[in-house]
């Protein structure tokens, strides 16, 4: 359902978001765990197609998600919540997936 491969993302020079991989099956739920200021609202804007000039593969349903028209998305819910005290012991270069069957 969602397949992110060698994904690069920069706001300027510096790299942003590097070399992230990651699958997501249908059913599953998933979550990112990361500190404050390392990428989730940039790695969902992706998701969404609200950014587009990433480098890397980003499929969500088998379609590269620059290809994907806005009525494609009614059909997903994309929910930030952050945990700063559960956080503390990550850096900002550590990115965990997890996974929930439904």
């Amino acid at each position: 359902m969602i397949e992110v491969k060698g994904l690069y993302f920069s706001y300027s020079k510096k790299p942003f978001l590097e070399n992230i991989n990651f699958s997501v099956g249908e059913g599953e739920i998933f979550g990112i765990l990361v500190p404050y200021g390392a990428g989730k609202s940039t790695l969902q804007k992706i998701l969404t197609a609200l950014i587009t000039n990433y480098m890397g593969e980003v499929r969500v349903n088998g379609v590269d998600s620059k290809q994907h028209v806005n009525s494609f998305y009614e059909h997903f819910l994309v929910w930030i919540m952050s945990f700063p005290p559960f956080m503390k012991n990550y850096s900002k270069t550590e990115f965990t997936i997890f996974r929930f069957p439904i």
